[in-house]
Parts: C-alpha cells; sequence; structure tokens
C-alpha cells in the first residue's frame, strides 16, 4: 500500500497543497523530501498522513487507537486549531492504493467552500459538507480487510517525529524506568507492532535475539537472508565490511547480549564493541530506524528489496554527524527500493547526499508552504560548503598531528618559502642552535601537488583552533604571520603565541615575508630572475623608477631557491628580528620580548 494523492487547505501555515506522490516505471515509489523553514509545515503534513495510516489501522485491528466511550481516540486532534489563521474552514483529504483499490482518508473542520475544490474530485474519500467537524476513511469490504491485515502484517508502515528518542548505554536502570513520553502515545496495539515509534532498542534486541536463538533453542533455521541485511545494515552505518553482530550466551555476566565482532574467519572473531548500546547516540538512532523496517516486516520474512510499506520520518537529520547524513542516510534508503519513504529536513547535506544515489530523478523535493518541487541543484551552493567543512576538519586532524608530532617548540608560517628563508637566516646567524631547539613548519600539509591549508586564513583557523584546544599543546606554539596581515599579538596560557613578522615599510616588495630583503638585492633578482616579477606601480615624474612589485603566481619557490643560494649574510641582516622574536617567545621566554638585542634592530633598506 502507498500513498498516492494528498490535498490540504488551509491547514496550519499552507493555505493549499496538492501533492500526487512520485513513482518510478517499474511502480516502486521515489522518496519524497520536505524542505522549509521551522514553521512551514512539514511537521503538519507528516501527521496529517500519519492519521490516515492510524484511521485505516483502526478498521482493521480493534486498539490500535485507544477506546474513549462507543468512539475511539484521534491520533491526530481535529478542530479549529488546525486551520490557517483567519480562515473559516480546514480540509485534508488523502488516497492510499493497493493492487487496484484505493484507500481513502479525509479530515474537515468548519463548512468547506465548495469553489475551488475541483482538484479532490475523483478521491476515493470526501467529507459530508453539512457536518463541521469529521475525521473519517471510505468503506472497506470483508474481503479488503482481509487483504489490508496481511499487508499491515507483512509490510512496514510507521511513523517516527522528531521528538524520537533511544536511552544512552550509560544511564542508570533505575531512571531509565521513567518515561519520558506517555506509554498511550505509542498505541503498540494487537497489530504487535508500533505505528508510531519514539524508541525501539529494547524491541529490534530482541529481534535480533529471536533471530538466532530460535535456530539455537528450537532448532528453527536460521534467516540467513534476514540476519545478513542486519548486517549490512551495521557494516554502512560504521563504513567497516570485517564486522557482523555476536550474540552472546543468556548468562553473559555483564548483560550484553548483542555486541558488535570483527569477523576474521567463520572460526574467529574478535569482540569490537561489547554492545549496541554502545553506539553513539547517532548510529543508534539509524541502526533502529533500518531495523524497525526489518521488523516490521519479518511476520512474513522479506528480503529488503520486496519489503514493501510507508515509513515516514520528521528530521531525518536530528542528531547525524554530516557524513551519516550526506552518506549512509541515502544508500540505506536505497537498500529498500519498495519503501515509500516520506521524510522532512533541514539538511542541505542529507540532500546532496540523496542527489548522489538517487539522481535528480530518483526523488523528489518539495519546498513548504508553497509545495513547490525543487531540483535538488538549487543547494548546489552547499556543495561548496560541505567540501569547505570536510576541508576544515581534514585540516584540523592535520594540524593536531603536527602538534602531537613535535616534541620541542614550533613556529607555524603561511608557507614553504617562508620555512626556508627562516632556515637559512637560522644557518647564517645562530649556527644552528634555534633551529636545534626549535621547528619551523608550514601550517598546511605538503602534497604532491603543492601545499594545502597554507595561507593567512589557515592561519588564523589554526591558532583559533588550538587556542580552543590548548591541551592538546605540549610544547610552546607561535604562528607567525606575514608582515601585511592584520594580526595583533596574542598570547595564550604561555604556551600559544600569534605574531606579525616586522614590516619594512619602504621596502620594494608589496606583501610576503621578502619585504624583508633589501630594495638593492630585489633588483639584482630581478635582474637575474627574468620573469618572477611583475610591477604594480611606478613614480610618476621619475623616468623608469619602480615604487612597488609583486612575485607572479608560482613563481615564489624559484624565487626563494635563488636568494637562498645567492643572498648574503648582509641581504639577510633584517631577518634576525624574526630570530630573535623567535628565541624570545618560544626559547628564552616572553619577558626577554622587549629587552633582547635583536629587537632593537633597525631593518635595513
Amino acid at each position: 500500500m502507498y500513498l498516492k494523492r494528498l490535498f490540504l487547505q488551509h491547514v496550519g501555515p499552507i493555505d493549499e497543497l496538492f501533492i500526487e506522490l512520485p513513482f518510478h516505471e517499474d511502480n516502486n515509489p521515489k522518496p519524497v523530501v520536505f524542505v522549509g523553514e521551522n514553521g512551514s509545515g512539514k511537521t503538519i503534513v507528516l501527521s496529517c498522513i500519519v492519521d490516515g495510516l492510524f484511521e485505516i489501522g483502526n478498521k482493521l485491528y480493534d486498539d490500535v487507537l485507544p477506546k474513549e466511550g462507543a468512539g475511539y481516540l484521534f491520533f491526530r486532534v481535529c478542530g479549529p486549531s488546525n486551520r490557517k489563521v483567519n480562515c473559516s474552514f480546514s480540509l485534508v483529504i488523502g488516497e492510499f492504493e493497493h493492487g487496484e483499490k484505493k484507500y481513502g482518508f479525509f479530515e474537515k473542520t468548519g463548512q468547506v467552500n465548495p469553489e475551488g475544490l475541483d482538484k479532490i474530485d475523483g478521491f476515493a474519500a470526501t467529507p459530508n459538507s453539512t457536518e463541521s467537524n469529521q475525521k473519517g476513511i471510505s468503506p472497506i469490504n470483508n474481503e479488503e480487510l482481509e487483504l489490508l491485515r496481511k499487508e499491515f502484517a507483512s509490510g512496514s508502515y510507521f511513523y517516527q517525529p522528531a521528538y524520537r528518542y533511544e536511552e544512552p548505554f550509560w544511564k542508570n536502570d533505575i531512571s531509565q524506568s521513567q518515561i519520558f513520553f506517555e506509554e498511550k502515545r505509542r498505541y503498540a496495539a494487537k497489530l504487535d507492532k508500533e505505528i508510531e515509534i519514539l524508541t525501539s532498542s529494547s524491541q529490534n534486541k530482541a529481534y535480533l535475539l529471536d533471530l538466532v536463538l530460535d535456530f539455537v533453542n528450537y532448532k528453527i533455521g536460521l534467516d540467513e537472508i534476514k540476519w545478513n541485511q542486519v548486517n549490512q545494515i551495521l557494516r554502512k552505518i560504521k563504513k567497516r565490511q570485517d564486522i557482523r553482530l555476536g550474540i552472546g550466551p543468556r548468562n553473559n555476566s555483564g548483560g550484553h547480549r548483542v555486541s558488535i565482532v570483527r569477523h576474521l574467519d567463520p572460526h574467529n572473531v574478535e569482540s569490537l564493541i561489547p554492545s549496541i548500546d554502545n553506539l553513539s547516540l547517532g548510529e543508534t538512532l539509524v541502526l533502529n530506524l533500518f531495523l524497525n523496517i526489518l521488523r516490521h516486516s519479518d511476520r512474513v520474512p522479506k528480503a529488503a528489496e520486496e519489503i514493501t510499506g510507508i515509513v515516514l520520518i520528521d528530521e531525518i537529520d536530528v542528531h547525524l554527524h554530516s557524513d551519516m547524513q550526506k552518506d549512509v542516510l541515502p544508500e540505506l534508503m536505497k537498500f529498500f527500493p519498495k519503501i515509500q519513504f516520506i521524510i522532512t529536513t533541514h539538511s542541505p547535506l542529507f540532500l546532496l547526499g540523496m542527489q548522489k544515489v538517487f539522481d535528480d530523478s530518483g526523488f523528489e523535493i518539495i519546498d513548504l508552504p508553497s509545495g513547490n518541487k525543487i531540483r535538488a541543484e538549487r543547494f548546489s551552493e552547499f556543495e561548496r560548503a560541505y567540501l569547505a567543512l570536510k576541508e576544515t576538519e581534514r585540516y584540523d586532524r592535520d594540524l593536531k598531528e603536527q602538534i602531537l608530532r613535535y616534541n620541542r617548540p614550533v613556529v607555524f608560517v603561511e608557507g614553504p618559502t617562508d620555512v626556508n628563508y627562516i632556515n637559512r637566516a637560522i644557518e647564517l646567524f645562530d649556527e644552528d642552535a634555534t633551529k636545534n631547539q626549535v621547528a619551523i613548519n608550514i601550517v598546511g600539509k605538503q602534497t604532491s601537488k603543492g601545499t594545502k591549508n597554507s595561507n593567512n586564513r589557515a592561519m588564523t583557523t589554526g591558532f583559533n583552533f588550538l587556542s580552543n584546544n590548548l591541551d592538546l599543546i605540549h610544547s610552546k606554539v607561535l604562528f607567525l604571520f606575514d608582515p601585511e596581515e592584520k594580526q595583533e599579538d596574542k598570547s595564550l596560557d604561555e604556551k600559544l603565541y600569534a605574531r606579525k613578522i616586522p614590516d619594512s615599510s619602504v621596502s620594494v616588495i608589496k606583501k610576503g615575508i621578502e619585504v624583508l630583503f633589501p630594495k638593492e638585492f630585489i633588483e639584482k633578482a630581478r635582474e637575474s630572475m627574468k620573469g618572477c616579477f611583475k610591477v604594480l606601480e611606478i613614480y610618476n615624474g621619475e623616468e623608469d623608477s619602480v615604487r612597488k612589485i609583486s612575485i607572479r603566481d608560482g613563481y615564489k619557490m624559484t624565487l626563494c631557491n635563488w636568494i637562498c643560494e645567492n643572498a648574503s649574510k648582509e641581504d639577510f641582516e633584517n631577518f634576525v628580528q624574526i630570530l630573535d622574536l623567535i628565541k624570545a617567545t618560544l626559547i628564552d621566554g616572553p619577558e626577554k620580548m622587549d629587552s633582547g638585542k635583536g629587537t632593537q634592530t633597525t631593518l635595513s633598506q
């Protein structure tokens, strides 16, 4: 059974919405994702669909919804509170289809204006125009009742709201007994399956145990297809192909009966995680979501690709890391091609993952409250944001590795030429004394294609990262910024420092550490290294008198190599300022900054 059509008018923030749910040519449903700002009606749309499931389920089973007098309690409240502000009526009409049969559901408040309701023509159920508040479904005969009961029993039909939760493994059992959501809201009923699922860890652990223990205790053949599907879900979540679930004995002293093991060979496993309870909250939510699909369809066991049903998830991205949203969720959804996923999200990363896994034609994005269909390209700007996020995560990891690698103070500079110049100055002036005590390195990472994350922005990011993680620093760290940067001196906890290379205001070079070289030497370099420079300004009225030049892109290392080979000690004179700054900050101590001889040196011009 699938949802085929839905019509809302004057419901919550939605003025009018008409949706025909999309399907592939093979009649398998396409996932539908509702997006929009908070208050745009995403949860309201899902609640209308879930309400239809409850109404039909209540017709099929005696206690899906709690009894109230001669009737029963509704899942979704029916009344004026559902209407859009300043409207006299609201209307919800939907239609499920099973085989060639159509089953309608509706909800109405107030007196509906019949004008403009041509879109509801042909729906399987429509409300009575005279009554004010109504909720109902289309008639179902006895033959259809039996068919639908079998479908509900063998398929997966459930809703996971945004306020779903799973108890953490570290929480005391006593406090776990304090239910934060009223049990009656789960409506377990004698269908033996929940239609609204708030938490499902205990049910799913029992289900996993049954899969194996039926075989162990009763010699019932292990459902290897189902067991393999469970492990495929786990492997996708953990991004490891060498793991599987392990089932411990009933008298397990630690009480952990469902664990995660590394499968070395058919007779040899290694315990990795003592219990699935030890998974992170995000991993637990995703694992239980897709185990729910398997568990709900297990009364008539089916392979994942044959399981049918409707799964509604509000804010599917809640509690999930970017990789889980972008990579894992779409892959697991594709694992169940006959499930009709109807989802809401705030995450562009999830949509990018859906685009990658399903292509643009394989799923549908609907923007609320307008109901407009959106192409995933609308979110293309988030691809750049995602790549920037991953680059930042990689940068933080690389910087952490660098810090942990050094057992001595380290100076971070913007690029590899800065490293070479400072090391050459150390050789000329310091006889390697500083070099033996301090490491000079770029802030980014050297690769076969050049440096990555090696610029002023990366320097600032690195300083900020370490300022929030001072416990990573075991030796002093100095971020030495280029002269032209607007960087204030900073010191944190006497082990993290930001300083700026002394400037030469009359240098012929516009920017970079090269401003420390005298004008005469740079002119010599221009003569010998033609093509490395470009002229930016010329003095007016002075014949061919260059005011400022810059180094062409791609030529900095070529020029650096030439300078380090040809420059004299006098040409490097201004680098004494850098050496004194490094020694005063990282070796002698900050109190030497104002008294050291080198800090009084005048820059050579």
